[in-house]
């Protein structure tokens, strides 16, 4: 489980500490938090609407939390923005509640009973979603969590639910990867404005072009949009063994350990992801970066170190130095979509964001590495459940081709001992070439042991020899089994495929009454190989 934040530098903050009512904030200069420029768009932060409403204590103390993170580097102004939004929906609640009480409500009025009353409140509003309410609860949690880290609430004050919002992640549907033809399409139209942008034939906007080339970079690297957005004009660093690839640096404040691709000098590295980029993505960084370059001399001293720099062609802010955040990148992509005509396979314009390509390498890693969640974890930069719940989908094309490629042979048709071909055993049947199998034998004497792969080699062979059955059915008891300690989703796309092809194209060669026998042995006394968990182990490890 990863640890959860902790603010020890605020604790000493004594902005942080709850002031006396007649300390009077509501003056629009008090009442403003502002933030350095960042991805998300947001410069100000106002509390002056909840002033003067008998909750000055709260709203004093929520405002000065979130001044007091603004002033912390560890967190991003996109976060505490975040956070903001969090706080509004909680002191809205907090007006009601004073006005139906007819007193001043003070800080110490926060407990758990009246987070209960608050998910009440936010789930009777009509214009937020289940969703919505989830991201609302689990910002005000964040807020009021740093709160008590600091000493401003009592620990034992308040009890947050463990789970107000069963099944959200899968009431939310979030965004799909694009399907071949849909990438084919996508990856033509952005090479044909690359094209344009270094011949300097586009003839378009800026901070459209900056777009495109952010969009070509995640499509190499499957970066997320925050740290992609905050992308610095020294992010790419040359690579420590070969001078044909490049190290693209990028921050990622949440993580708890350091994801690196070389080792490099830790505490260079903290907080940081290095990802191994080819030359076509270090071309357009490079390019970015010499266009760019004049607006990086001129830029405020806030923005410019930042790489994706343009001049505002908009009429408010006409000549101004700026840079790509979440309200300007979306913009750019669309009018990209539009000039290019891009269609989904259903005929409707198709949808393009930095996320779906995330979600499209994730997919298209899951297929190459075999329906390994471990190798497609490593390149994405998460751990395995992050991956697992965020970006694998079974979809029915997955599920299509996934097929039993091995032999299933039954002894008495086999006309003579000679047909049978030459094996050795395994754990789970017989394999045709165990020192060179096709997925994981390392081709060093040794056999292969990627168990989790038999059913799509070639080389596996199955037999109606109870002695086979016994160790397949083993194997498949012990795959069900490690559906309690996985959980059914993420069991479902990790060997739940194992299991449907030995239900539906497995044992249907086979005599049933044989099948419903050694199936029930190997339940209630499975081969002494899959008795233990740690064997799987190593079948990972084939993997990775």
């Amino acid at each position: 489980m990863r640890p959860r934040k902790q603010f020890a530098q605020l604790k000493s903050n004594p902005s942080l500490v709850p002031v006396e009512q007649g300390n009077d904030c509501s003056n629009s200069g008090q009442a403003i938090v502002f933030l350095a420029k960042n991805p998300s768009g947001r410069r100000s932060l106002s509390f002056e609407r909840w002033y003067g409403r008998n909750i000055d204590s709260i709203a004093r103390t929520l405002q000065s939390s979130i001044e007091a993170l603004a002033n912390t580097p560890a967190t991003s102004k996109a976060t505490i923005a975040s956070y903001f939004y969090g706080a509004k929906n909680l002191l809205d609640f907090c007006v009601l509640t004073a006005c139906a009480s007819d007193r001043a409500l003070e800080i110490d009025a926060i407990d758990t009973a009246f987070i209960k009353e608050f998910l009440g409140y936010i789930g009777k509003l009509h214009h937020v979603g289940y969703s919505s309410q989830r991201a609302i609860f689990t910002r005000v949690k964040s807020l009021l969590s740093v709160l008590i880290d600091c000493g401003v609430i009592p620990g034992d004050r308040i009890t947050f639910p463990a789970n107000p919002y069963p099944n959200s992640n899968k009431r939310l549907k979030g965004e799909q990867p694009y399907s071949e033809a849909e990438r084919e399409r996508l990856i033509k139209a952005i090479k044909k404005d690359i094209t344009a942008i270094f011949q300097g034939r586009f003839e378009h906007r800026m901070s459209e072009a900056l777009s495109i080339c952010l969009l070509a970079i995640c499509l190499r690297t499957g970066r997320n949009t925050h740290p992609m957005l905050e992308l610095s004009r020294e992010a790419l660093r040359e690579h420590p063994l070969s001078p044909s690839l490049k190290l693209l640096v990028t921050q990622k404040r949440r993580a708890y350990a350091t994801q690196q691709t070389v080792v490099v000098n830790s505490q260079e590295s903290i907080g940081r992801e290095f990802v191994v980029v080819q030359m076509d993505a270090v071309a357009i960084y490079e390019k970015v970066k010499d266009l760019t370059a004049p607006l990086a001399e001129k830029a405020p001293s806030d923005i410019a170190h930042y790489l994706w720099l343009y001049r505002s062609e908009a009429n408010r802010s006409l000549g101004e130095i700026k840079v790509l955040s979440f309200c300007t990148l979306p913009p750019g992509l669309s009018s990209f979509t539009k000039r290019h005509d891009l269609r989904a396979d259903d005929g409707t314009p198709l949808i393009v964001n930095v996320s779906r390509l995330r979600k499209t390498l994730a997919d298209r890693l899951w297929r190459l590495s075999g329906g390994d969640p471990f190798a497609v974890a490593r390149v994405l930069g998460n751990d395995v459940r992050v991956t697992d719940d965020h970006y694998l989908d079974v979809t029915p094309e997955l599920e299509r081709n996934w097929k039993f490629m091995g032999e299933s042979l039954v002894m008495d048709l086999r006309g003579s001992a000679g047909s049978l071909p030459k094996t050795e055993n395994t754990p789970v049947g017989k394999c045709k070439d165990p020192l060179g199998a096709k997925h994981s034998a390392p081709m060093n004497a040794k056999p292969c042991i990627d168990f989790l792969s038999c059913f799509g080699c070639r080389n596996y062979v199955i037999t109606d020899d109870e002695r086979d059955l016994y160790r397949l059915f083993s194997f498949y008891w012990f795959l069900i089994r490690e559906r309690e300690s996985l959980g059914a989703s993420r069991w479902s796309k990790v060997y739940g495929w194992i299991v449907r092809v030995i239900d539906a194209q497995v044992t249907i060669q086979f005599d049933k009454d044989l099948i419903a026998r050694v199936r029930e042995r190997a339940r209630l006394q499975p081969h002494p190989y899959w008795r233990t968990p740690e064997v799987l182990d190593a079948a990972r490890g084939a993997h990775v």
